[in-house]
């Protein structure tokens, strides 16, 4: 299964409980800088948000539900959601792994590859 499927196959408030710590999660923390991994984890959570609210699978005040679990599980990663969210490079790099989550928001990638992906911005 890939690396956040099993979370879309669950509901509303829980896929974003659960993104939380399936982001990435596989990934082993000390092949990144940490900035990077918060970074990389912060674009692939908005960017799973934005496809189940795109997609109809979560509304609006879901997705901001789930942004606020997010924070509270990992407040240390409130600068790197910041930039993601704000920067320039954040925003590409949250564009450039869309696609990549493919039509019903199950991801078509494995971890190494979305970090391939997403590098060139995460910096």
């Amino acid at each position: 299964m890939l690396w956040f499927q099993k979370a879309v196959m669950k509901s509303r408030l829980s896929v974003l409980a659960a993104l939380a710590t399936l982001v990435f999660a596989g990934l082993p923390a000390q092949t990144l800088d940490k900035e990077v991994h918060s970074r990389a984890r912060s674009v692939v959570f908005i960017a799973l948000g934005e496809c189940l609210l795109k997609t109809g699978k979560i509304s609006q005040e879901t997705l901001d539900e789930g942004y606020v679990k997010f924070h509270k599980k990992y407040p240390y990663i409130k600068s790197a959601f910041e930039w993601a969210s704000n920067s320039r490079n954040g925003q590409e790099a949250v564009k450039a792994i869309s696609p990549y989550l493919g039509a019903d928001c199950a991801g078509l990638l494995n971890d190494e590859q979305a970090m391939k992906i997403m590098m060139p911005y995460l910096k």
